[in-house]
């Protein structure tokens, strides 16, 4: 039963978190990992495929071996954000 409701579950997050790297109103990191939380219950394929992924692999590693996200993945999203505001404030 739990691979039935998990599964498309994960698929959802996993899309989620794909539309949260392209918007910059939608954060991508949360739904990508209970995307692999799901995966992890549900599919062993999936959940490895997420892990062995060079854009997902890092942070989901990182995040199941020691329950945190790395200080560059955090700034990262922030120079994005703050960047362009502080030079559209500069240029008048």
């Amino acid at each position: 039963m739990k691979k039935t409701i998990y599964k498309p579950l994960g698929f959802v997050f996993l899309g989620l978190a794909i539309l949260g790297i392209l918007l910059p109103i939608l954060p991508g990191t949360p739904f990508l990992l209970l995307s692999a939380w799901f995966f992890a219950r549900s599919s062993e394929r999936w959940h490895q495929w997420l892990l062995k992924s060079q854009l997902f692999g890092p942070l989901i590693g990182n995040w199941e071996a020691n329950r945190c996200i790395s200080r560059r993945t955090k700034a990262v999203p922030c120079l994005v954000w703050y960047l362009p505001a502080a030079a559209r404030s500069c240029s008048g």
